[in-house]
């Protein structure tokens, strides 16, 4: 509920990519998915006081579903486009982007295997 826009961003997601690891420490976001798309998400909240310290999630945005996904600060996301076009992913976040001042932090998109950017059969 407090949440308020500060910017509002695209990102184009080319078939086969995986766009991870990385955070804000000191914004939260929103990402949309058109529901005709299909974007693979991974979620890691290594937030040191967290209660959910430790644990991940994968979800799908999109696949015929029209959602809106909270990403707190601290919580370490990507995504995979595991379809033959590109997806745009749209989001907004409650700062403003500042390149002197960036609080995003980057790990190895396979830091926690390669395994976890694999879509379960299911």
């Amino acid at each position: 509920p407090t949440f308020k826009i500060a910017q509002f961003n695209r990102s184009k997601h080319n078939p086969g990519i995986i766009k991870a690891w990385h955070l804000q420490l000191r914004q939260d976001m929103l990402w949309y998915v058109s529901p005709t798309d299909h974007l693979f998400v991974g979620l890691w909240d290594i937030r040191s006081a967290s209660r959910t310290k430790g644990k991940t999630m994968r979800i799908v945005l999109g696949g015929g579903n029209s959602t809106l996904l909270f990403i707190p600060r601290g919580v370490s996301h990507g995504s995979a486009n595991f379809i033959d076009r590109t997806v745009d992913l749209y989001y907004v976040t409650n700062k403003h982007f500042n390149p002197k001042q960036s609080d995003e932090k980057r790990l190895p998109w396979d830091f926690l295997g390669a395994d976890f950017w694999t879509p379960s059969k299911e």
